[in-house]
């Protein structure tokens, strides 16, 4: 499925890869709170929420169908769930 585009492509795939340059080798995302007193993103411990939030910026850049920043964000939070599916 190929999502729909605007005149903002760059926008777009210079966003997805700004995400993948502060992946973390856990392949989640995340930062402190510190990044908010600073105005600049400071790494944290990987969230599954913030992975997910990351993982959908990285789904708008259709150009990359093989990413393997993609497959390493699903990783971690199939990772990071028990068999109820809560955090575990």
């Amino acid at each position: 499925m190929k999502l729909a585009r605007s005149d903002d492509d760059g926008l777009v795939r210079a966003g997805a890869s700004w995400l993948r340059s502060v992946q973390n080798a856990t392949g989640g995302f995340g930062e402190t709170c510190a990044s908010y007193d600073i105005q600049r993103r400071r790494p944290g411990t990987s969230t599954p929420s913030q992975t997910a939030w990351a993982l959908i910026g990285l789904l708008v850049d259709c150009a990359h169908e093989d990413d393997p920043a993609i497959e390493l964000a699903v990783e971690y939070l199939l990772d990071s769930q028990n068999a109820s599916g809560n955090r575990g």
